[in-house]
C-alpha cells in the first residue's frame, strides 16, 4: 500500500506525463526485431503499440510541512486612533510651515536688509551730529 504522498507524488507523475506528453506510442518488435505490423491482401490491417516512457519517473519524496505568514487585522482603541490623528494633525502642520519656508526666509531676508540700511543711517546721522556738521 502506498503512503498519501507516495500517492500525490504519483498522481503528479501521472499529470505531468498526460499534461506534457512524457509518453509516447510506437510500434512493438517482434522477437525476430521486425516491426508488429499485421497485413491481409497486401493491406495493413494493425499493429501492436507499445507505451515508451520519453522521460523517467521522479521517486517519491517525504510529505513535508509548509508555514505560511497570517495577517491578523487588530482593531485600534479609541485612545490610538486619538493619538494616531494628532500625529497626522502635527505632521500636516509641519509640513506647512516646511512649504512657507523660503518664503519666510525672504521675508526675514527683506527685513534684515531694511534694518541694516537703517541702522547705517542712523549711525551716520549721529557721526554729523557728533562733529557738529549740519546737512
Amino acid at each position: 500500500m502506498m503512503s498519501p504522498a507516495q500517492c500525490l507524488q504519483q498522481s503528479r507523475i501521472w499529470k505531468r506525463a498526460i499534461w506534457w506528453k512524457m509518453w509516447n506510442r510506437e510500434t512493438a518488435k517482434l522477437p525476430d526485431g521486425s516491426l508488429a505490423i499485421y497485413y491481409r491482401d497486401g493491406k495493413e490491417i494493425g499493429r501492436d503499440m507499445v507505451k515508451v516512457i520519453d522521460v523517467p519517473g521522479v521517486d517519491p519524496q517525504p510529505a513535508w510541512d509548509e508555514e505560511v505568514p497570517v495577517m491578523r487585522y487588530i482593531r485600534y482603541t479609541a485612545e490610538e486612533l486619538a493619538q494616531r490623528k494628532e500625529q497626522a494633525e502635527a505632521a500636516r502642520k509641519r509640513q506647512e510651515a516646511l512649504d512657507k519656508l523660503p518664503e519666510t526666509l525672504e521675508a526675514l531676508t527683506a527685513a534684515q536688509t531694511d534694518t541694516d540700511s537703517l541702522m547705517v543711517d542712523q549711525e551716520y546721522r549721529l557721526t554729523l551730529l557728533e562733529l557738529g556738521i549740519t546737512e
